[in-house]
C-alpha cells in the first residue's frame, strides 16, 4: 500500500469504529473511492475486523445494502454467542 492508501485504509476503519454505515455511505462521506472501500472492505473482513450488521436500504444509492461496523459491540455472532 503506499502512502495515501494506507490513510485511507486507516481514516476507513476509523470511521467503521464509530459509524455503521454501507459502503457507499463510507465512500461518499470520506471521500474514498468506491474501488477502494470494497478492497479494504475484503481486508477487514478476511482479519475479522468487520461484520455485517443489518441489512437495509441505503441513504445514498436507496438500494438495499448491508450495513457495516468495525466495532466488537456490533458483531452479531458475538451477541448470539451471549444465549448458548
Amino acid at each position: 500500500m503506499n502512502k495515501s492508501q494506507l490513510s485511507q485504509h486507516r481514516t476507513l476503519y476509523a470511521y467503521w469504529l464509530t459509524n455503521t454505515s454501507t459502503s457507499f455511505m463510507a465512500s461518499k462521506h470520506l471521500d474514498i473511492p468506491i474501488q477502494n472501500v470494497c478492497r479494504y472492505k475484503r481486508n477487514f473482513e478476511e482479519q475479522g475486523k468487520l461484520w455485517k450488521v443489518k441489512r437495509d436500504r441505503c441513504k445514498v444509492s436507496g438500494f438495499r445494502a448491508w450495513y457495516l461496523s468495525c466495532d466488537p459491540n456490533d458483531n452479531i455472532t458475538n451477541q448470539l454467542e451471549l444465549f448458548d
